[in-house]
């Protein structure tokens, strides 16, 4: 797989059921968390190509350690100008653990932060379109261990992420995204709310 940037951007809050209107129904996260895959590696300032949203549901509460449910997923693809070209959605996507939970050891469970969110386990699934004649995306990404190179990471918080995205169509077509140990970044301040 190629190697590109990912971002990671999280929301506390946020009405699923307005944002996703095949979601049976309305959910309001307890945490969101975003990655954007960039054109180049390692350059903060190259086009998010794709952003890839979870919406996590606390399922499991053990003392610091949280089992979140992956509620929602919302992954967008992007133009040059930051503007949406085609959205997939889809409620509880496959979360490959022995539980199908993403479990996390925080610092305060009461409040977690971006920064514990950079090393997702795998997660694959295929996700439909609101829009007429969009095709389905299968989707399939795992965080990595970062190890932060020579002169510190691109990123103030750095992680690694594989992607593959590929329109799911027979014969299937080359995959959109294919990345392997992207850089992952976790700004504090998203400059956009939660894809809609």
């Amino acid at each position: 797989m190629k190697r590109s940037n990912v971002s990671l951007v999280s929301l506390s809050t946020l009405m699923v059921f307005t944002l996703y209107p095949d979601v049976a129904q309305a959910l309001i996260p307890d945490f969101t968390v975003t990655y954007n895959l960039r054109e180049t590696p390692g350059d903060p300032f190259s086009d998010i190509t794709f952003t890839i949203t979870l919406g996590l549901m606390k399922d499991t509460v053990d003392g610091d350690d949280i089992g979140w449910k992956v509620a929602v997923i919302t992954i967008r693809e992007l133009d040059e100008n930051g503007d949406v070209l085609d959205r997939w959605s889809m409620a509880d996507p496959f979360v490959d653990t022995n539980d199908n939970l993403w479990w996390i050891t925080h610092a305060d469970p009461d409040n977690p932060v971006n920064s514990e969110f950079v090393l997702p386990p795998w997660i694959h699934d295929c996700a439909s379109s609101p829009d007429t004649g969009v095709s389905d995306l299968d989707f399939d990404f795992q965080g990595n261990t970062y190890n932060e190179p020579p002169g510190g990471p691109p990123y103030d918080t750095t992680g690694s992420l594989d992607a593959f995205l590929r329109l799911a169509e027979t014969p299937p077509p080359q995959p959109k995204k294919d990345d392997d140990d992207a850089d992952v970044e976790v700004p504090d301040f998203p400059e956009s709310p939660y894809p809609s």
